[in-house]
């Protein structure tokens, strides 16, 4: 019965620490797409070009970038307008092991917010090798575009938009296995501005 009874005590104390450590993942993943997407924003209004923050899913061409970073990674692209092909800024970044983008969070009735849509684009990154040209490759998932003036390509007339990270794991079929269900980060993104707003 002592035995039992420390064991209890033992698995009391361990699990807020193992949640609270997930929690303070997923948190400062949500901080840093946050920052990322204002990154990219400023990068549209320095460089007076079209910029996007891309989030694929399971559908796209995976001659583009690894499988795994379904609803998993982002990365940010920016239109070379006078080669008329999108340049990839930096590396695609990945989310912690037990993050995800959510890829069909409810509407929320009470604030009237609505998901990121889910659009298709082309993109062409710029290409290393000697011959000089780059491949188009197919892109499915949401994106955020960020325009010169710093505003978004989303409707100015629809609610607030919103994307959502939440504590879970992509299960390869374009969906996610949650995890703690309670635990979830919310952007919401102003289409005119371009602002986003950590929730």
């Amino acid at each position: 019965m002592v035995v039992i009874g420390i064991i209890a005590i033992a698995i009391g104390l361990l699990a807020p620490a193992v949640g609270t450590g997930s929690g303070r993942a997923l948190e400062g993943a949500t901080r840093q797409f946050t920052a990322d997407l204002e990154n990219a924003r400023q990068l549209a209004i320095a460089e007076r070009t079209r910029t996007r923050v891309l989030i694929p899913d399971k559908n796209a061409n995976s001659s583009a970038f690894s499988s795994e970073l379904a609803l998993h990674g982002y990365t940010i692209v920016s239109l070379n307008k006078v080669a008329n092909t999108w340049k990839q800024r930096g590396r695609w970044t990945r989310l912690p092991q037990s993050a995800a983008f959510h890829p069909t969070p409810p509407v929320d009735a009470a604030t009237e917010e609505a998901v990121i849509e889910t659009r298709n684009s082309s993109i062409t990154p710029i290409d290393n090798s000697a011959s000089g040209t780059g491949a188009t490759r197919d892109f499915t998932g949401a994106y955020i575009e960020f325009r010169p003036n710093g505003s978004t390509s989303l409707d100015p007339t629809a609610p607030a938009q919103v994307l959502v990270l939440a504590d879970g794991i992509p299960d390869g079929n374009g969906g996610m296995t949650a995890k703690n269900r309670s635990l979830q980060y919310r952007i919401s993104i102003d289409p005119l501005t371009g602002s986003a707003i950590l929730k």
